[in-house]
């Protein structure tokens, strides 16, 4: 698809540039709702390549991030699925393989495996990077089993609480 309908196109240009006067009816959340899979697989590329960039302008981090939400499932030309290849593995994070398989899903049209190579090797590596590397959860560093607190106590404050039987009759 080359021709994009007016509001695809407003979403690409506030994702590429400085921020302009947004003349979306309904808003942002409209404007991403109307896309078709088909505009959504062309503009969800530059949605990865604003997020990935982080000397990008809050607002078009903004309109990325609504991009990237859309309820719309994406459908990828040959073209598109390159592109998203290629933004995909501009800073790989772990989770992007998915993105990348999901993309070769719902391709249309058989693509180049030749083109898709290079950035696919770049995901996996992101995806099968040493535990060394990437952080460890918090949840992992709690004693296992993890004490739960005390129905009694207040969390925080240090008093107990009142119970049901404490709380509930006045003493005289």
């Amino acid at each position: 698809m080359d021709e994009l309908s007016p509001h695809a196109a407003q979403l690409r240009a506030a994702m590429a540039g400085p921020q302009q006067d947004a003349d979306w009816p309904g808003g942002l959340w409209a404007a991403c709702d109307q896309l078709t899979s088909w505009e959504l697989g062309a503009i969800l590329p530059d949605a990865y390549r604003t997020l990935a960039d982080e000397s990008a302008p809050d607002h078009a981090r903004l309109v990325a991030r609504q991009v990237t939400w859309s309820k719309v499932s994406p459908t990828f030309t040959a073209a598109t699925l390159t592109t998203l290849y290629t933004a995909l593995a501009a800073s790989p994070r772990p989770t992007d393989v998915r993105y990348a398989a999901g993309g070769l899903l719902r391709c249309t049209e058989p693509w180049d495996e030749r083109e898709l190579a290079a950035p696919a090797a770049v995901l996996v590596a992101g995806a099968c990077a040493s535990p060394a590397s990437t952080p460890t959860p918090r949840w992992r560093w709690l004693p296992w089993p993890a004490r739960r607190p005390s129905r009694r106590s207040s969390p925080g404050c240090g008093r107990s609480m009142p119970t049901a039987r404490s709380g509930s009759r006045r003493s005289r």
